[in-house]
């Protein structure tokens, strides 16, 4: 691995001795599980997966529950433009009060803020008083909400297992998540078609009641310890350091930049599933929360795939694997079939799935412990941007049709592919 040169940031005011990433060697033998054998570990993918499986009702319901008060895209796409906003201003402050505070606090504190949303909402249709101004300003709050709890979140992980161990807890924890996850849209697409919307957002609660309970008997040594009181300077400064230090960091800056443009562009069909079900597919509550599950079955298989089989040069995976994915996208703006769509939509969770853990593994890598929050906090902005470019997309859906809006970011993520793969060597031969 490349040792950082002169003209890499000081760290004198944000860090005390670094401590040097470690590239696993890859070999292309089984990965196994090793990761599951750390019992903190064990907790840490309890309450992620128990966190994705909210969160993944929550997409679907938030988004039908727009379309269904409104009928508009621009309502849907304006849901999620107010979670981008935070995601992307406050994703800066997260990563630093990740690597300022100890990270498991952190996470603890955001999951009681998270634990309030869905509880207001439910109280809000159980009273009558519900608009899809409210669904606006839960959205906005729950932006802030993951700003601060990503980069923490993220962190422990290397935390809890060490950086040799990281692409097997990576993969792990994507596999362990999409079980729950995509059970989640099916249960919330059965949910709101036979108990009511706000019986699901009550489903969420309990989701993130569980989730708080399993993070709170993980035990693990702590080392986000690098920004002492005292000698950790202003968090402008922390946050500049950060930046300079992606800039001047050739293997996490070449990841990064594919990571944020695949994000803007792969996202908005899975935020705006909803409206594509119901203007294209034709889709009752139930059938779309199928379809998602499917998405999720998909991500399942690859997450599974990447656990089991190690690949030799992960940054020669990861580029293909955004091309191919936009091409499974154009596939399914064309599609007028629902069988054919679900199946489209299974091979395109499987991308998306290695997309998002070799990233995640590459950039743990090769990310210093001393920046590490903050850097995550960076790559946490693509849900910002993607979320951003889905209410564009929104927009735009109301002029030429949702089909033709998600098929114009398909073709685009399929070109952003082909651009890394003819001019990003460094990239392709990252192990």
């Amino acid at each position: 691995m490349k040792k950082p040169d002169s003209n890499e940031p000081s760290t004198g005011q944000a860090t005390a001795a670094a401590e040097p990433p470690i590239a696993p060697a890859s070999n292309g033998r089984l990965a196994g599980f090793d990761a599951l054998k750390v019992p903190a570990y064990q907790w840490y993918s309890a309450c992620v997966g128990l966190q994705q499986a909210a969160e993944s009702m929550k997409t679907l319901a938030n988004g039908w529950f727009a379309f269904e008060l409104t009928g508009s895209t621009a309502i849907l796409g304006l849901t999620l433009l107010a979670q981008a906003i935070p995601q992307t201003l406050l994703s800066f402050f997260g990563g630093v009060i990740s690597d300022r505070f100890p990270r498991h606090r952190v996470w603890q504190v955001c999951n009681f803020a998270a634990l309030m949303l869905p509880l207001w909402m439910a109280a809000s249709i159980f009273l009558g008083v519900i608009t899809w101004q409210y669904l606006v300003i839960q959205s906005f709050l729950f932006g802030i909400v993951v700003s601060f709890r990503a980069p923490a979140r993220q962190g422990i992980m290397t935390e809890v297992v060490g950086r040799e161990s990281i692409m097997s807890a990576v993969s792990l924890n994507q596999m362990i998540s999409n079980i729950l996850q995509f059970v989640g849209p099916a249960a919330a697409g059965f949910l709101i078609g036979w108990a009511g919307i706000q019986w699901t957002y009550l489903a969420m609660a309990a989701f993130y009641v569980f989730a708080i309970l399993s993070l709170m008997p993980m035990k693990y040594e702590r080392r986000n310890t690098s920004l002492k009181k005292g000698s950790r300077g202003s968090v402008f400064e922390n946050i500049k350091d950060g930046l300079k230090y992606v800039g001047h960091t050739p293997d996490v800056r070449a990841v990064m930049g594919l990571t944020l443009l695949a994000g803007m562009f792969a996202m908005p069909y899975n935020q705006l599933l909803p409206a594509f079900g119901k203007t294209v597919l034709h889709t009752t509550p139930a059938m779309l929360g199928l379809l998602s599950s499917l998405a999720g079955i998909g991500a399942l298989t690859g997450s599974l795939g990447i656990t089991l089989i190690r690949p030799k040069v992960r940054g020669a995976l990861l580029i293909p694997v955004v091309f191919f994915t936009g091409v499974g996208l154009v596939a399914f703006c064309l599609s007028n079939s629902y069988v054919l769509s679900g199946a489209i939509v299974l091979v395109v969770g499987i991308g998306q799935a290695l997309r998002q853990t070799v990233a995640s593994a590459l950039i743990q890598t090769y990310t210093e412990n001393t920046y590490l929050g903050r850097v995550l906090s960076i790559n946490f902005t693509q849900n910002g941007l993607s979320t951003t470019a889905s209410f564009a997309v929104a927009i735009g859906a109301q002029a030429i049709g949702i089909r033709y809006a998600v098929l114009t970011t398909s073709l685009l993520l399929m070109g952003v592919g082909a651009l890394y793969w003819v001019f990003s060597r460094r990239l392709r031969r990252l192990a």
